[in-house]
């Protein structure tokens, strides 16, 4: 839910009621629920993100999350993605496939070479 900073309504006009979210981990386990997320961003989120932060370090955890872009990236994919070296969005699976075979050949490489010289 980041970029909202209000709940969506449920109900006829007049009588709506806001739904409640709860919001998951990135394991998806819940770690929080609300009806009022521009608070929640607000107060308690500020507590969630230190844990969450150091739990998942891997993942983007905003100080603004009311402005803040989703993503399905990490914190490095988005830094290379800045740097205009891309993330792992816009790539195929045959891209990361043939990535993934270079860097298995590379290590194959580096340790037969190191193998020869210990003989």
């Amino acid at each position: 839910w980041f970029g909202v900073t209000s709940v969506p309504l449920v109900g006829p006009a007049g009588a709506a009621l806001p739904v409640a979210l709860e919001l998951l981990s990135p394991a998806g386990r819940p770690i929080a629920r609300t009806q009022d997320l521009d608070s929640f961003w607000k107060g308690p989120y500020r507590q969630l993100r230190a844990e969450m932060r150091s739990k998942y370090i891997k993942h983007p955890w905003p100080e603004d999350p009311s402005t803040f872009e989703p993503t399905r990236l990490t914190t490095k994919q988005l830094s290379l993605q800045a740097q205009g070296g891309g993330g792992e969005e816009g790539r195929t699976a045959a891209d990361r496939k043939g990535k993934s075979a270079e860097r298995k050949a590379a290590k194959s490489s580096a340790s037969s070479k190191r193998g020869k010289k210990r003989r």
